[in-house]
């Protein structure tokens, strides 16, 4: 027999029957079907009677999360087919769009029209925003609402332009005019729907910052790069939350939702509603940590970051609300992609050397006991880590200049995309090149814009140096102009090295693409390299480690060397 509390309710479970027969002379209660569980509103006229009872039956309090629900099982029924594929072809084929369906994005619209609320999880460059565009316009669910990543808005206002020339689309800022409210489409960014309130009692609430959205009536919002709504806590979560309250259809959109880290999915299907399919149990945040989340409990609370049941719940999420196409099986058309490490030489081995050492010798000092390490410790690990990726990408510097140059010289007519994620450093090799493009976190949207343009209209501006974290994510059109990258250093999460390669391969691109890895071999980049392009599921480790990046498989690695 057990009890726990939890916000305004005492929750019962497995009473023999004479005690669950006493409890009905203290209070009336409810029976949650599922798991078997009573429940009781907490009243301070009870809550006495009810500590009596609990103590009279030597009732055993639990820990709600790591009690097992047996008996709660998801299983998906069926899905009622409401529109053929045949009764789709003929709605697109009527529609007077600019832009008509590959046969992969045909199957999209079939899963979308019978499954309702989803998310197209489908790889980089396989042409998702395009997807959502046909479905709007295919099912008329205006008007429409697109939140998405700032960096992205243009490319979505180009997207339906070239689609439907006459839907009107307006992209909001926060100083937008109210009448801009009134298109078809709506393209807004995440960091602008909402801000926190202090009101007269001093609490603080959060509103809508913009009134033109509190006063619109949507039929579709358009979630792109759904997993910016991982964090239920987050302003933008419960400002998103908020705006899709009364929208019918809400759909999704991400290539990088990671299926080894569940617990990152749970308020993303709070949000598109379909949570209780995939975990059917009341108390199904509870159900989710339990059943896909290896949840455990440790010295500093329970631990809901593993993983359990994978292929269980990937397959309840594809036959529930998740449509997924691989690049390679969607455009088998596409070129061949190559890549090659170039290895570096490195002008500041002492430097580096020293703070490699000095890293080794923290860790020893300061991780002897995983499970006791302070944040201030883990923080500083970070920051010693950060350290060593600085001194690697200054050592490669001067090669890498040189090896620009001799590129250059070598594919005369042909241009090249160079990323890393150090601006700083970035910025300083890029001043090298006269005719060289510049993309960095400090780049407005409509510089970027500006910039992308010379670089595909202009003969002469042949390299384009870009900030991993500016043109990573959502930008489109570069395939047409270049199959050539460098990469000089490797991004902390796999994640973002597909966005970055996903610049160059993806439907458009007509030429093989060459991805070329500027690495020294005598410094971390190494590490990185057999981490990020091994044999090992990185994705499995990444979900155990700092923040969703390789800091725990390189932490995990100096330990092994001490």
């Amino acid at each position: 027999m057990y009890y726990y509390r939890e916000k305004d309710y005492w929750y019962f479970g497995a009473l023999e029957k004479s005690v669950y027969k006493n409890l009905k002379l203290i209070s009336s209660f409810k029976r949650n079907a599922t798991n078997k569980e009573i429940y009781i509103k907490s009243d301070p006229a009870k809550d006495f009677l009810l500590k009596e009872f609990v103590s009279d039956n030597e009732i055993e309090e639990a820990n709600p999360l790591l009690i097992v629900r047996p008996g709660c099982k998801a299983e998906i029924k069926p899905y009622k087919e409401l529109l053929s594929r045949k009764d789709i072809e003929l709605l697109i084929e009527n529609l007077p769009l600019l832009k008509k369906p590959r046969s992969y994005q045909m199957d999209y619209l079939y899963y979308a029209v019978n499954h309702g609320n989803h998310i197209n999880g489908s790889s980089v460059g396989t042409g998702k925003s395009l997807c959502s565009v046909l479905y709007a316009e295919m099912l008329d669910l205006f008007p429409c609402m697109v939140v998405c990543p700032a960096s992205v808005k243009s490319g979505w206002l180009r997207e339906w332009k070239e689609t439907n020339p006459d839907r009107r689309v307006s992209i909001i800022s926060t100083s937008s005019p109210s009448e801009d409210f009134e298109a078809d489409v709506i393209v807004i960014n995440y960091d602008i729907l909402g801000k926190r309130v202090t009101k007269e009692n001093g609490k603080t609430s959060l509103e809508i910052r913009l009134d033109g959205m509190k006063k619109k009536s949507f039929s579709l919002v358009i979630a792109d790069e759904i997993h910016f709504l991982k964090n239920r806590k987050s302003i933008r979560s419960k400002s998103f939350k908020k705006l899709i309250h009364k929208v019918p259809s809400v759909i999704g959109l991400t290539g990088t939702l990671i299926m080894n880290r569940p617990a990152e999915l749970l308020n993303i299907l709070m949000l598109i509603e379909r949570i209780k399919e995939i975990a059917p149990d009341d108390q199904y945040h509870h159900y989710f940590f339990e059943r896909y989340c290896n949840m455990k409990e440790t010295n500093f609370g329970m631990d809901i970051s593993g993983a359990s049941n994978i292929k269980e719940l990937n397959r309840l999420l594809k036959e529930c609300c998740y449509f997924q196409v691989s690049k390679r099986d969607a455009l088998k058309e596409l070129p061949p992609i190559s890549e090659n490490v170039v290895e570096c030489e490195v002008t500041n081995k002492r430097a580096y050397k020293k703070a490699d050492n000095d890293l080794l010798q923290f860790i020893e000092d300061k991780f002897k006991d995983q499970e006791k390490v302070d944040k201030a410790a883990r923080a500083e690990f970070l920051v010693k880590l950060s350290t060593l990726k600085q001194l690697s990408l200054e050592g490669k510097e001067k090669f890498i200049k040189k090896w620009v140059e001799e590129w250059m010289e070598a594919n005369e007519e042909e241009k090249l995309l160079v990323f890393a994620s150090q601006s700083t450093i970035l910025t300083k090799i890029a001043g090298e090149f006269r005719e060289g493009l510049l993309i960095t976190g400090s780049t407005t949207t409509k510089k970027r814009d500006e910039i992308l343009q010379k670089f595909a209209s202009q003969k002469k501006n042949r390299v384009l140096f870009a900030n991993i974290g500016c043109l990573g994510t959502g930008v489109d059109g570069l395939q047409k102009v270049c199959s050539n990258m460098a990469i000089l250093e490797l991004p902390p999460r796999p994640s973002d090295l597909v966005q970055v390669i996903g610049r160059l391969e993806r439907s458009g691109q007509e030429n093989p693409v060459t991805i070329q890895y500027l690495l020294s071999m005598e410094t971390i980049d190494r590490d990185l390299w057999e981490m990020l392009k091994g044999k090992k599921d990185v994705t499995d480790m990444l979900n155990k480690g700092f923040q969703d990046d390789t800091s725990l498989m390189i932490l995990q690695k100096y330990k092994n060397e001490r």
